[in-house]
């Protein structure tokens, strides 16, 4: 698979609450897509940084 190089292109093969939460975290979307437990850590980060509202 070649190299993903922005979240536009990263949209196409995950979900955009994914694609989001690499932003929000400035996570290259290449690292993300090419190591699926980089998802998991982003989503636990994302529920850890939200759960106070």
């Amino acid at each position: 698979m070649e190299t993903l190089k922005s979240a536009a292109q990263l949209s196409r093969y995950l979900p955009f609450p994914v694609v989001y939460l690499a932003e929000q975290f400035s996570m290259r979307p290449e690292k993300i897509i090419n190591n699926p437990f980089e998802v998991c850590s982003l989503i636990s980060k994302y529920q850890k940084e939200y759960q106070k509202f």
